[in-house]
């Protein structure tokens, strides 16, 4: 496996069971790094750039005691209340609510635009078990429309092109930019308002220019959202919130 061909995943071994790790490198790491997303409980290894897979795996493996006793730690505490995908639900997009309903005599998902100060609903077809997945393939679908949009518009405006454009869901940041010209953002910043979501576009188009946080840096980002540092700061308030929503809810024990 060369240093540019990773797992996206791989099952680790704990004293007590085993886990699935998420794997990611990353141009800006200076090591490597196990990271615990405490609302998906979950873990990522992300390498830095000339780190091999098989240094990487070791790296996990010593650590596996490490994250057996942070999952205990979380088990011990009870999970933050989430925003499940369910009929009747409300949730937010893109600064509005959504009403999310279950409609049998409809052939196709479609959004029902809301009149004057309604809530937009979202009528969802098919069987009650595809629910949650047809809401998710609805806003993924968004959220790709809405940062492409964006993402082009800015590289615009600095003369610079976006490659490639995907959307991931790793918990860990709400995007990044390599130095081929990719962007990657997670799809749960279609719940934020159009301007946090601006703000994160313009946050990685700059970084194809400055593939930095260097003052140079932040003055793209300023060009480009002269308002950014509000936009910074209300994700780093309430971006947790961000990801609960479509997780399902806990299991009673």
């Amino acid at each position: 496996m060369t240093p540019d061909s990773l797992p996206d995943k791989f099952d680790l071994t704990l004293p007590d069971g085993t886990i699935t790790v998420l794997v990611r490198r990353s141009l800006k790491a200076q090591r490597l790094q196990m990271r615990l997303n405490a609302t998906s409980r979950s873990f990522e290894l992300v390498l830095p750039p000339r780190c091999s897979w098989a240094t990487a795996k070791r790296f996990a493996e010593k650590n596996a005691e490490w994250a057996a006793v942070n999952l205990w730690k979380l088990s011990s505490k009870p999970r933050a209340k989430t925003y499940p995908f369910v009929d009747g639900a409300v949730i937010p997009l893109l600064g509005k609510k959504l009403l999310l309903k279950a409609d049998s005599t409809a052939r196709v998902t479609h959004l029902q635009p809301a009149r004057g100060e309604e809530i937009q609903q979202l009528h969802i077809a098919g069987r009650s078990d595809y629910f949650a997945r047809r809401v998710t393939d609805f806003l993924q679908q968004q959220a790709r429309i809405e940062l492409t949009r964006r993402s082009h518009a800015y590289a615009k405006i600095l003369g610079v092109e976006v490659k490639s454009l995907r959307l991931g869901d790793a918990g860990t940041r709400w995007g990044s930019c390599s130095s081929r010209g990719n962007l990657n953002y997670s799809w749960r910043l279609i719940f934020a308002p159009p301007e946090v979501v601006d703000y994160v576009a313009a946050h990685e188009v700059a970084h194809l220019v400055e593939l930095n946080h260097s003052p140079r840096f932040w003055a793209l980002v300023e060009r480009l959202i002269p308002d950014y540092e509000t936009h910074r700061k209300w994700l780093k308030v309430n971006g947790h919130r961000l990801m609960l929503i479509g997780l399902p809810a806990p299991a009673e024990s």
